[in-house]
């Protein structure tokens, strides 16, 4: 019986992965999120393409420049956001010195992403945690804390 629950809650979890998150073959994606994925991104190899059904997006994992990103595009074939995983050594100066200055300062950092999105450029979101909080945190590349998003 414990088995049967098992393989019950385990099926339930495997299923509920799958249809919150899809891969896709290239074939599977709309013609216009491929072309304005290709027009934004000319040089990137793509590693995988997944519908994002949470996010209501298509996913593409790509390399570009012997850096991986994750890019997602509505269905519509507007593009919604772009980031990459960084190390604390790649956050700007300015950036650090704004998180030294607030509330979280003694958190510790539990990830890092650069991120690009049709309103920024570029922003930094900071993952910060204590043993039982965690909070985001957003910044421009100049230090500018910004509302979280």
């Amino acid at each position: 019986m414990k088995t049967l629950k098992l393989s019950i809650v385990l099926f339930t979890f495997l299923l509920s992965n799958n249809v919150l998150a899809q891969k896709l073959r290239e074939s599977e994606i709309p013609a216009i999120v491929i072309k304005n994925f290709q027009s934004k991104y000319p040089n990137a190899i793509v590693d995988e393409w997944e519908w994002k059904a949470a996010k209501s997006a298509y996913e593409v994992e790509f390399t570009m420049k012997n850096n991986e990103y994750k890019s997602y595009f509505n269905k519509a074939g507007e593009w919604l956001i772009t980031k990459r995983e960084i190390d604390k050594k790649e956050i700007p100066k300015a950036v650090l010195r704004s998180l030294l200055k607030t509330e979280y300062a003694n958190w510790k950092i539990d990830d890092i992403e650069e991120q690009s999105t049709p309103e920024y450029r570029k922003i930094y979101e900071i993952k910060l945690e204590t043993a039982n909080r965690k909070v985001l945190l957003y910044f421009l590349p100049n230090g500018t804390k910004i509302e979280n998003r």
